[in-house]
């Protein structure tokens, strides 16, 4: 049960005024939070056993209470009256977004959705994989079922065994027919090399694309899934989950469960403006989720581990 109290980031309050903007005027600036309800006095709210709703026990006392309350600051009932607006019903959810194809849906077995992805990848590019990958990944938390090491692997979300990838973006050189080629080749597998431990998933992602356009203008993409490792496989090339980790309520949560989870539902928890904080391009930055979590207060934290079931 939600009141000004406890929407501490006003997001619920956003939504309703969205709906509702001619409540806007009736709306008064206040302090708000947990540290305000319990230095109110019980009489002040409308549900005095929840201590909800300055102005839960039972309902009709609730409402009973805020009916009187409208009538004594005489706020017309009109003001609650929304429009009533015809959805089209949603276009279902695709693995391949920009083909429309592999449809999911709620019902849809992760482990079957990986199967076909999977039945299909060598039509596919890595980054179109990649895009699936963390799809699954989000839709497999959603079901409380795991994905495979492959698909952990596309999403980028596994260890990189750096010297391994190096080696492989080297091999390319010997391959490659243009002179041009063979160096930028060497230059990225030194690159790797001289990479740290603690090189960003969103790093390592960059280098992956980065990779994936030179094989593509090297021809040596036609060898994916034959006798050459992709772009993603080559920089992603273990079966070790990714180890970064962030404390929050006194639990180390994994940064792949943060990842797997929608960005607009951590906007819909902290506030909408933590989405543009979180993301790039839409999608989520785990650089930059890991330095926004781990600076937030500690009730925050509490908050997203009791909302999210971390």
């Amino acid at each position: 049960m939600i009141d000004q109290n406890s929407d501490v980031t006003f997001s619920h309050l956003k939504i309703i005024l969205e709906d509702m903007p001619q409540i806007q005027e009736h709306i008064k600036e206040a302090h708000v939070g947990e540290e305000v309800r319990e230095k109110t006095s019980e009489s002040a709210f409308a549900d005095i056993y929840n201590r909800r709703f300055p102005i839960a026990s039972k309902a009709d006392e609730v409402m009973s209470k805020i009916d009187v309350a409208l009538k004594i600051y005489d706020v017309p009932s009109t003001i609650f009256e929304t429009q009533k607006i015809a959805y089209s019903s949603a276009e279902p959810d695709y693995l391949l977004e920009s083909q429309k194809k592999l449809p999911l849906t709620k019902t849809t077995l992760t482990k079957t959705a990986e199967k076909y992805l999977y039945n299909n990848a060598f039509k596919l590019r890595p980054a179109t994989l990649s895009k699936a990958a963390v799809k699954l990944v989000k839709h497999a938390s959603s079901r409380g079922e795991e994905v495979s090491t492959e698909t952990l692997k596309y999403a980028g979300l596994v260890q990189a065994n750096l010297t391994e990838a190096s080696n492989w973006i080297e091999a390319r050189s010997y391959k490659t027919k243009d002179s041009t080629h063979a160096k930028a080749y060497t230059k990225l597998a030194n690159v790797v090399s001289n990479l740290g431990k603690g090189t960003s998933r969103d790093q390592l992602i960059k280098i992956a694309n980065t990779l994936e356009n030179l094989d593509s203008l090297s021809g040596l993409d036609v060898h994916y899934h034959k006798n050459l490792p992709d772009s993603i496989s080559t920089i992603f090339n273990t079966k070790l989950a990714m180890a970064p980790s962030v404390e929050m309520a006194g639990k180390d949560i994994g940064l792949e469960k943060l990842l797997a989870i929608d960005p607009y539902v951590y906007g819909d928890i902290l506030g909408s403006d933590v989405v543009e904080e979180i993301t790039e391009n839409g999608e989520l930055d785990s650089q930059k989720l890991i330095e926004v979590f781990e600076t937030l207060p500690s009730d925050m934290k509490t908050l997203l581990v009791e909302k999210l079931s971390l």
